[in-house]
């Protein structure tokens, strides 16, 4: 019931944005499906370069050397080294200056909407009855229209956006890795993601519990810091500072405990995922020297699955970290949505 409520929220929350802002998200989608291409190519790409410095000669014969030799006129094997030198170099700073570009738009397209979402509140605001005032705590407006809005666009619209370019990307990463050992490919992914399912079973009620006192409590130290220094002369005859402070101290120490908690929540996993990763590239590494040929024969291919696994644990711990984000200010987003109706 929970998880509906708060993807209906979502779904409210697309629905606020304007038309200009919602074709400017399906641009980042196509830019995202460029970003994948290129993360395609400049991994595919490592594997004739490897293969030049290791065995040029079984690597010139082979037919898809035949477009390279064409194009840049190569009549022998060591000739081959230089233009698939020049090819990895130039897809992996596409695909690099592509990511960054992606998140360049995606940081001002977040921007930008929670520009539009917090005046559009504002204006919602000033336009209910007087009646509506007289019921609601001023500290609870002011906290829902300026920190809720920005935990919804950091902590919701960011890592949403993230999380699709992330499944983009991974998907791209994957799609070369099956293409060159899909045994290998498949078994790591496999790995990976049960460690992440099972790490977001287990916190999935700790981010909820976070989220309820994030936004009850970013609502309470405002409050406290109103009737503090809106009843200063009344504190000041009474010297009753301590108590205003005790309580303010109180409630923000539980804003920031709950804080803390997600953030760790959030990044933790990717240190043990990271040091899975290395022991099971050494295994394999080990159990491909075995192989006929030994080492020499198998480090193209090896180099492939160490760049795309270096690729995929950031990309994964990327979609981790959105969801945890994500669930972890279920309740800020609530109340945005809320007002903004």
């Amino acid at each position: 019931m929970q998880d509906k409520a708060h993807l209906n929220a979502i779904i409210a929350l697309w629905g606020s944005l304007r038309k200009s802002r919602k074709k400017h998200f399906f641009s980042l989608i196509f830019l995202m499906m460029i970003a994948s291409i290129a993360e395609m190519a400049s991994i595919g790409s490592i594997l004739p370069f490897l293969g030049a410095l290791t065995a040029p000669d079984a690597f010139f014969s082979h037919s898809l050397m035949t477009p390279v030799k064409v194009i840049f006129s190569i009549n022998k094997p060591s000739e081959l080294l230089l233009p698939l030198t020049i090819i990895f170099i130039t897809t992996a700073s596409i695909a690099g200056f592509i990511r960054v570009l992606l998140l360049r738009l995606t940081i001002n397209f977040s921007y930008f909407v929670g520009a539009e979402i917090s005046v559009d509140m504002y204006k919602n605001v000033l336009s209910k009855p007087y009646s509506f005032h007289i019921s609601h705590n001023s500290s609870e407006i002011i906290n829902s229209i300026i920190n809720k809005t920005s935990s919804t666009i950091h902590e919701v619209l960011v890592p949403i956006l993230t999380l699709l370019s992330s499944f983009v990307i991974l998907f791209g990463i994957l799609f070369i890795l099956i293409a060159i050992d899909p045994f290998i490919a498949i078994t790591t992914f496999s790995g990976f993601a049960i460690i992440y399912f099972v790490i977001i079973y287990s916190i999935r009620k700790r981010l909820n519990d976070n989220s309820n006192v994030i936004a009850i409590e970013s609502s309470n130290t405002i409050k406290f810091l109103q009737e503090g220094l809106g009843g200063i002369r009344d504190i000041i005859i009474d010297n009753s500072q301590d108590y205003y402070c005790k309580n303010y101290r109180n409630s923000d120490l539980k804003l920031r405990s709950a804080q803390s908690s997600n953030n760790f929540l959030a990044l933790s996993p990717r240190y043990m995922v990271e040091t899975l990763g290395m022991i099971f590239i050494s295994a394999i590494a080990y159990f491909l020297s075995k192989g006929a040929g030994g080492i020499s024969m198998v480090i193209p291919t090896l180099g492939v699955l160490v760049l795309g696994v270096q690729r995929m644990l950031p990309v994964l711990q990327q979609c981790y970290g959105s969801w945890s984000h994500i669930k972890g200010s279920k309740k800020s987003l609530l109340d945005v949505i809320e007002f903004l109706n």
